[in-house]
């Protein structure tokens, strides 16, 4: 009882010390600044010169950290009141200058200091964000992060005129995304399912590339082709489109010869909509859409380094610097380089690239915001996997050791990758504004490879040849071309704000291909193979143009998103689509170059409308409860139906309803969605038919006798939690399962459609700040589960002969890879406030498995094995 007392009078007396502090704090404020001012008072006795302070502030909201840094300093702290209000901080730890404990917890606030003398410190806004005019929204939503209607510098949580920015936030969540709508919303607020990766979580697991960001997204689903290109699965279906900075739809398909390599040095965040994307996703499958969001300038300087040094010889090094260049901030220029060297864990194998990144804004008064820049990447890889593994015939493991490759030291895979942007923001009112943006990316490779390929019998001898290995080159020139333009905005109806949007996207992708090759006769000894065996490299075979691409596809669309009543909001939309796409081919008689079949194929979609529906109820102010369903479409018109016609385009609808919710100030993000989609239409071969001779595949490069009489459906659930549970306590987890089957028009109807998405899938990630002794020190780790995978088929049981005539018989494999987990650990130690050590440990439990399961002849990949990853970063 006396306890009781003691304690509820010691907090009295705080809170009365607190109070009177800050009494007198307004009272010296008022002297500097006049009324409407609000101060933390300094302590009575003046501050050494150049003191160090034993931090200890944990993070909070800002007006708990401003309060704390000037009781333990004795600066008096000037700023407005509303300036810190809604804001947070990630606090500070250490022995510090009162210096360096400013811009510890004013990180990520898009705030700056000034000493006033060395006593008195104003806490304020960069000039660029105070002359803005009336357009600035300087409100911000719970949980520190911006308004997601924001306009123009420092419109995001660090500073960057894209309000829904991640950098600075660290956070593992956002305030929005743009993927699903174009105009950027919470994510409690639309109903589909959206995964974002923030900086903080690319940061933390030194995310590099596009393939690695999906690798650890919740439910995406990776199948490599090569140890390069990789398809990417979600909910059984292809993902078959990409946007930046929600732009107009491009194309990550391997069939237009590009390779998603894009460096994420480049990119803030990555989203994900799994689903349906109706409105802005183009032609393609229901699996889903990223996009990625560039990093902005800021409106503050600020300079970034990191360091990396990991097994397999793998080192690498990023900086980056951005801030205002001149006329009072309102022109703003980011500079991005990275260097990066390596080997991999299978032999061989090495890469080296050289990444630049730059983009310049620039306010063009108060209404409008001009941005343009560029990047350029070169790549070299060699010794690169272009087939995989083998198995038996029957489709049985050969347990060869996880460093085997049947890669020839002269296997050689280059890139370049220039790519040049435009955008354009205009303000037109609070309310309405336009977005216009253009981006051309390019990307040039020769590649060179030794291609084995085939299948070893069972009980063989370990010194079995392989099938004979093939030497060919080729040279690839893809060019793709977006560009989008967006009006945006709201009106009053029904005593609500209600929001519209419509617009316009267009793009191409283009480019020739050239090839040549030879066969090596090189037999090869799969369990021992000797990459020396295959020098030297072969002369280089005669490269001729051997096809031509050309993909266009463009829409218009319109969303209108209504409140009807204070908890209810109804989304309707519409995409009115065009696709075309030619593709030319040429086949050659090698090594005599004579032409032996030139084909083409001309295909044309045009007018297909895709709807969009959704409905949102707020059950409370942190809880929502929605429904949505979402429609696209993919041309399938290289198949002809038996009267000749290209047969009309696949259609998938996804159906999908679920619930979400933001607590903790909007620092945690919650959602579960249960989902149906059904592709119809699709095209089946009619043994019936008789091929009307002008529409053979021999002759046109079109296939025939279809009928498009076919569908497929995909069920399941989506589970997702993201940000902060506790303070100083984050986690990112996403749980799926799937189940799909071929419908109705299969002769398998049933059974599993894609056999390679995994039932169960679980990703998490999670990362905890210490207290106490472990102030300094930030734990995390990881983990990635995906249940039993299956492949079946059938294959010749000898290899084929070079004509690809089967001297044996046809006989059928099947085999699974089981459930495997891989566990990843981190831990980083603040050294001071500008620099951080840390250690990633991936698969520590050595987990042996296959990241893909191809089939009996090949494009089987080992997943890596153990590995260390050592990292500096700086900030300042």
């Amino acid at each position: 009882m006396l306890g009781d007392v003691a304690m509820i009078a010691h907090s009295r007396l705080r809170h009365m010390k607190m109070a009177c502090r800050l009494l007198l704090g307004l009272a010296a404020s008022t002297a500097f600044t006049g009324p409407g001012m609000a101060a933390v008072p300094a302590a009575s006795a003046p501050a050494p010169a150049a003191p160090v302070y034993a931090l200890h502030i944990p993070p909070g909201t800002l007006e708990a950290a401003l309060v704390a840094l000037a009781d333990a300093t004795g600066l008096q702290l000037l700023y407005t009141a509303d300036l810190a209000r809604g804001l947070s901080s990630p606090g500070m730890s250490g022995s510090v200058t009162a210096q360096d404990g400013l811009a510890g917890v004013l990180a990520g606030t898009g705030l700056r200091y000034r000493f006033l003398n060395a006593r008195t410190v104003t806490i304020e806004r960069p000039s660029a964000m105070r002359t803005l005019g009336p357009v600035r929204v300087e409100g911000v939503s719970p949980g520190g992060f911006a308004a997601v209607d924001g306009f123009g510098a420092g419109a995001g949580a660090n500073g960057s005129s894209d309000p829904t920015a991640t950098e600075g936030t660290g956070s593992l969540t956002t305030n929005g995304a743009s993927v699903a709508s174009k105009i950027p919303q919470a994510l409690k607020d639309t109903p589909q399912s959206v995964t974002v990766l923030t900086q903080e979580r690319i940061q933390q697991q030194v995310i590099t590339d596009y393939t690695a960001a999906l690798n650890d997204a919740p439910g995406i689903t990776l199948q490599q082709t090569n140890s390069i290109q990789t398809n990417f699965y979600s909910r059984g279906f292809g993902v078959s489109a990409f946007q930046v900075d929600g732009g107009a739809p491009l194309d990550p398909n391997v069939n237009t010869n590009y390779v998603p390599t894009l460096n994420l040095a480049e990119y803030d965040n990555v989203q994900v909509l799994r689903g349906s994307d109706a409105l802005f996703g183009g032609a393609g499958q229901p699996g889903g859409v990223v996009s990625l969001t560039r990093k902005l300038p800021l409106d503050h300087d600020q300079l970034t380094f990191d360091i990396n040094a990991g097994s397999f010889n793998n080192f690498r090094g990023q900086t980056d610097a951005t801030g205002p260049l001149g006329f009072d901030g309102h022109l703003r220029g980011r500079l991005v380089l990275e260097y990066q060297d390596r080997d991999f864990f299978y032999d061989v194998a090495h890469q080296n690239k050289a990444f630049v990144y730059g983009v310049m804004e620039a306010d063009l008064g108060e209404d409008t915001l001009l941005r343009f820049g560029g990047s350029y990447e070169k790549q070299d890889n060699s010794g690169w996997d272009g087939t995989g593994l083998p198995r038996t015939v029957s489709g049985a493991d050969l347990g060869l050791k996880r460093s085997t490759c049947l890669c020839a030291p002269w296997n050689r895979w280059g890139f370049k990758s220039p790519e040049l942007f435009v955008a354009l923001q205009h303000q037109f009112s609070p309310d309405w504004q336009v977005k216009l943006n253009a981006t051309d990316l390019m990307q040039r490779s020769n590649r060179k490879e030794d291609y084995s390929y085939g299948q070893i019998q069972p009980g063989a001898e370990t010194s079995q040849p392989y099938t004979e290995v093939s030497e060919t080159n080729f040279n690839n020139r893809l060019t793709q071309y977006a560009l989008d333009a967006t009006l945006s905005g709201s009106f009053q109806l029904l005593g609500y704000k209600q929001k519209l949007a419509i617009g316009m996207d267009y793009s191409r992708s283009q480019g020739p291909s050239s090839s040549g090759g030879a066969e090596l006769d090189v037999p090869i000894n799969v369990f021992a193979f000797d990459p020396t065996s295959l020098n030297p490299a072969p002369p280089p075979a005669p490269i001729a143009e051997s096809g031509k691409l050309i993909q266009e596809q463009s829409g218009a669309y319109a969303t209108l998103n209504l409140q009807i009543l204070d908890p209810v909001h109804v989304t309707g939309g519409l995409r009115l689509s065009n696709y075309r796409i030619y593709i030319a081919s040429t086949e050659y008689n090698t090594p005599s170059d004579q032409v032996l079949e030139t084909s083409t194929n001309a295909e044309h979609t045009a007018g297909v409308l895709t709807p969009y529906a959704g409905i949102t109820y707020d059950l409370t102010k942190q809880i929502t409860l929605y429904a949505s369903y979402a429609d696209i479409f993919q041309s399938q018109a290289e198949f002809l139906s038996p009267s000749g016609a290209p047969l009309p385009p696949v259609t998938g609808t996804t159906y999908e309803a679920g619930a979400k919710g933001m607590f903790n100030g909007g620092r945690l993000n919650v959602s579960a969605a249960f989902y149906y989609t059904q592709e119809s239409n699709l095209g089946i071969y009619d043994p019936g038919a008789t091929d009307p001779g002008n529409f053979s595949g021999e002759t046109t490069g079109s296939f025939c006798c279809y009928l498009n009489q076919a569908s497929v459906t995909s069920k399941g659930v989506d589970l997702e939690v993201s940000g902060a549970l506790m303070p100083g306590w984050q986690v990112q987890a996403g749980y799926s399962f799937n189940e799909n089957a071929y419908g109705a028009g299969y002769a398998n109807t049933g059974s599993a459609y894609q056999t390679q998405q995994p039932k169960h899938q679980l990703k998490l990630w999670t990362s905890y700040v210490g207290q106490g002794w472990l102030k300094k020190w930030t734990l995390g780790g990881g983990m990635r589960l995906e249940s039993a995978r299956y492949t079946s088929g059938s294959v010749c049981s000898i290899p084929l002969e070079q004509s690809g005539v089967c001297a044996g018989s046809y006989v059928p494999f099947n085999f699974t890879q089981a459930l495997y987990t891989v566990i990843d650990l981190r831990a980083a130690y603040a050294i001071n406030t500008h620099l951080q050590a840390a250690v990633n440990l991936t698969n520590i439990a050595d987990t042996r498995y296959y990241a893909t399961a191809g089939t009996s002849q090949g494009e089987n990949f080992y997943g890596e094995p153990r590995a260390i990853m050592f990292s500096l970063h700086g900030s300042y």
